[in-house]
């Protein structure tokens, strides 16, 4: 099952293992208190994990009702093989709104990479459904900053911003994209505040079509 940190000011700092490092298999890691850094090692989820599969991500940013997550920190992370998508921000909404339960997250120097696209996930009628995602800022996310890293080999959310968040998207490289680069969008889309700059996107085999968000998003220099 995933690894869960409930205590706050923590530090996992993956640079002070002997070599080879750290490298989790088969679960993910959820964080669900504030004030932390995550640094230095590597997620794998895969499908064989005992996680549930429809939410088996590799790195989870939780917030509740009762506890907001702020004030954390993932740098120099490798997260991949997730089978709903490689990492999210993610709090529950209170009569309809979800805003500021999550707030104050970077990630600095992270690859999210090949989220499993017929793994786990399945359709009404009990088949595989497409689903490889990079990273997902759910609603009310605020002050997330997504800079310096790679997406790469992941078929859509490169990221995926919804409702009602203030992102900040800042020189990272998306390679080999499926059929969407960036999307700001959600159900019942509320708006946010999005600013994009400096990214640099590199279709692949795999790539489709490229879309980079839609309104209101501030995309300069990409």
């Amino acid at each position: 099952r995933d690894i869960h940190i409930t205590e706050p000011n923590f530090i996992i700092a993956g640079e002070t293992a002997p070599f080879p490092g750290i490298t989790l298999f088969g679960a993910g890691i959820r964080v669900l208190a504030s004030n932390g850094t995550l640094r230095h090692f590597r997620i794998r989820v895969g499908n064989e994990s005992g996680t549930f599969l429809n939410i088996a991500d590799a790195l989870s940013i939780n917030g509740k009702i009762d506890k907001p997550v702020e004030n954390i920190m993932i740098e120099s992370m490798s997260l991949s093989w997730g089978t709903d998508q490689n990492a999210e921000t993610w709090f529950p909404k209170i009569n309809s709104s979800s805003v500021g339960g999550v707030k104050n997250i970077t990630f600095n120097k992270v690859i999210f990479a090949e989220g499993l696209h017929l793994s786990g996930r399945v359709n009404a009628s009990g088949y595989p459904r497409s689903h490889s995602h990079g990273l997902l800022i759910s609603d009310g996310s605020k002050e997330i900053t997504i800079m310096r890293s790679l997406f790469t080999n992941n078929h859509k959310r490169n990221p995926w911003v919804t409702d009602d968040s203030t992102v900040l998207i800042l020189n990272n490289l998306i390679a080999n994209p499926g059929n969407q680069v960036m999307t700001v969008a959600g159900a019942g889309f509320k708006g946010g505040e999005f600013t994009i700059i400096g990214n640099v996107i590199v279709p692949g085999y795999n790539t489709q079509k490229v879309v980079l968000g839609t309104d209101p998003a501030y995309p300069n220099s990409n």
